[in-house]
């Protein structure tokens, strides 16, 4: 099952309770949670675009290289 936005942040708003900045479990979480929020905002613009062409795939793809 993959997390939602909400479940990452509540276990990363969890986490900086008792936890150093530096922990990797945090670092990880708050990773995580700004991975998800990415996803969900590359998710909704391309539900709202017309199909990419090519060129913009191609671009894309550049930039998460």
């Amino acid at each position: 099952m993959q997390l939602t936005y909400s479940q990452a942040r509540g276990r990363y708003a969890s986490l900086t309770r008792d936890r150093a900045p530096d922990d990797p479990e945090l670092v990880a979480a708050k990773r995580t949670m700004q991975e998800i929020a990415l996803v969900n905002a590359i998710e909704k613009v391309l539900a709202k675009s017309p199909p990419l062409t090519d060129e913009a795939r191609a671009r894309i793809a550049a930039l998460l290289s």
